[in-house]
């Protein structure tokens, strides 16, 4: 069973002056359950790729299926709705509302796919409790730590049931024992819910918590490391 199979997968950007090759063939498969690191230098192409199979940009050419659906021909409002109904993100500055506390952030998607106020509630004080934020519902980003910050990011990610989570270098803007513990929580929230997770990142020891790494140069793969199989508590 897969979640993601993406085929010759290539980026350019262009202007008048400068043509960019972002990425170059690039084809992967990840399956169900599975948490994989996307790992390589700064500007290899690792975020492109993230956001070229996530739909929230464009490959020039290609293909991307997502459960079995070419993501690739949707037009934007049907790509739009599906990433919000089938997918959850976890970025480095968290894209948390300042305005809105921890339990308002988390059932935000849920309440913009249609949810009742009183199901959306539900579910996100439940989701709250589950990355071990019960009792800090009511509290704004500004009253968090960033390790609490990412974890209603988490919460929030993870409260529409996704078939996929993707993390741009989730534990970019925390310190040591804050990545050490998000981190921890996100293996653990895979290995309990068996969701997929695609995480991008320049840290070899936060790739090394994944079942495997997918190592980028210059808008290519060039190679691929297992560590451990889907269902290995090791």
């Amino acid at each position: 069973m897969t979640a993601v199979v993406a085929r010759n997968l290539r980026k350019v950007y262009e202007t008048t002056r400068v043509r960019v090759e972002a990425l170059r063939g690039v084809s992967i498969t990840v399956k169900k359950g599975e948490m994989v690191a996307v790992m390589g230098p700064s500007g290899c192409g690792k975020t492109t790729l993230l956001n070229c199979l996530s739909g929230l940009d464009t490959p020039t050419s290609g293909e991307v299926f997502i459960d079995g659906e070419n993501i690739a021909t949707m037009s934007d409002d049907r790509r739009s709705e599906y990433r919000a109904k089938k997918m959850g993100f976890v970025f480095q500055f968290y894209n948390l509302l300042p305005v809105l506390n921890a339990v308002e952030n988390v059932e935000l998607p849920l309440l913009l796919a249609g949810y009742p106020p009183k199901e959306a509630r539900r579910k996100a004080m439940k989701m709250l409790e589950l990355v071990g934020l019960k009792g800090w519902e009511e509290h704004t980003p500004a009253e968090l730590s960033g390790g609490q910050r990412q974890r209603v990011t988490l919460a929030r990610a993870l409260v529409n049931e996704p078939s996929i989570v993707w993390a741009d270098e989730p534990t970019g803007d925390l310190d040591r024992k804050s990545s050490k513990e998000v981190l921890e929580l996100m293996v653990d929230l895979n290995r309990r819910l068996k969701t997929t997770f695609l995480i991008v990142t320049h840290d070899r020891w936060v790739a090394e918590k994944t079942h495997r790494i997918i190592k980028m140069e210059d808008g290519r793969i060039v190679g691929e490391e297992l560590l451990k199989e889907v269902g290995d508590k090791g």
